[in-house]
């Protein structure tokens, strides 16, 4: 979780990254064209910092409310790096107008009641975000969620709980399931949540809403079919909607990055097998997805750190130029930067 992005009020993204040494950097589009180039990668403003944060911030989450309103959270650390989980801690802001130019409030804490991180975040079909996070300071994690009660920006959120649909196990017991790394969020083409989570008795599992009603339950965790390579303990996962179909991309233990999409744009349909993303761009430590106002995909990605520890932040957008503006799936673009952070 070093790396998201999501979009402004007005439809143009913004994306944050942590850098090496754990600070939070952001750069925007400048204007809704995306060719237009972005802005600069430059610390993040208001800083966690302020808030009392020594030791940086090792992760960041972003949801919007109904609104468009962005909000954006990050784990926190108390102290030099690494430290327990007990010394962490979760700060928000979000934009304190409508206007995507408006200033963000100043952080503030984020109750965590004994949950670790905050890890994803999913958007339910009436706009309300829902939390999910890992719990627990000891042992492997278990997922654990809280969602906005109400779709008023200003809503209360709702208690912490379990997230708990059945893990089915090969052997027909059940058990809920500890998660040793990695969840990743994402919506299906009518509006349903589906989330995937490395750990567990499958190693990689999945579970989504039974219906379109955003209060209803959702199926047991199921085994999900991993890429050949594998997730290992590092999962680093995006979800969009591209063309209609649902789409996945997966950074596996080799660092190569994967993607798998649905057959058609039947939210129920089969998923395809998984293949190596075309351009690739190398090795990568994270990967994120957004749509753009004009309804395209764009694709970003933390390389892995270069011999003097810097990261790379690379970008890639589907291409509807010339002869490509009428294929049902559209090429993507050659890879360009967004910026080096060291």
């Amino acid at each position: 979780m070093s790396l998201v992005v999501t979009q402004l009020s007005d439809g143009r993204l913004q994306l944050w990254a942590i850098n090496p040494t754990f600070t939070l950097f952001s750069a925007w589009q400048v204007s809704l064209d995306p060719a237009k180039p972005w802005t600069s990668l430059s610390q993040f403003n208001p800083s966690p910092a302020v808030a009392g944060t020594t030791g940086g911030v090792y992760g960041v989450a972003a949801g919007h409310s109904p609104d468009g309103r962005v909000q954006l959270w990050v784990n926190t650390i108390f102290g030099d790096p690494p430290k327990t989980l007990v010394e962490r801690g979760t700060l928000t802001t979000w934009k304190a107008t409508l206007d995507p130019n408006s200033a963000w409030v100043p952080w503030e804490p984020f109750p965590l009641d004994g949950v670790a991180a905050i890890v994803a975040v999913g958007q339910l079909g009436d706009g309300r975000m829902q939390l999910f996070a890992l719990s627990g300071t000891e042992g492997p994690p278990w997922l654990v969620t809280q969602w906005k009660v109400s779709s008023q920006p200003s809503a209360s959120w709702s208690a912490w709980q379990f997230f708990n649909p059945q893990m089915q196990a090969p052997d027909g017991a059940t058990d809920v399931g500890t998660f040793t790394s990695g969840v990743v969020v994402g919506s299906l083409s009518d509006g349903r949540l589906q989330a995937w989570a490395v750990g567990g008795k499958y190693g990689f599992s999945s579970s989504w809403q039974t219906s379109t009603d955003p209060s209803v339950a959702w199926t047991n965790w199921q085994a999900f079919n991993a890429p050949s390579q594998g997730v290992g303990n590092l999962f680093f996962a995006a979800v969009q909607i591209c063309d209609g179909l649902t789409q996945m991309w997966l950074n596996p233990g080799d660092g190569a990055l994967q993607t798998i999409r649905k057959t058609s744009t039947d939210p129920n349909s089969a998923w395809m097998a998984w293949e190596p993303f075309s351009p690739g761009p190398g090795p990568v430590n994270d990967v994120v997805v957004a749509t753009l106002k004009n309804g395209d995909c764009q694709i970003f990605v933390m390389t892995q750190p270069a011999a003097n520890g810097s990261v790379q932040i690379l970008t890639s957008r589907q291409d509807r130029s010339g002869d490509h503006r009428h294929k049902p799936m559209q090429p993507w673009t050659d890879w360009a930067s967004i910026g080096t952070l060291s």
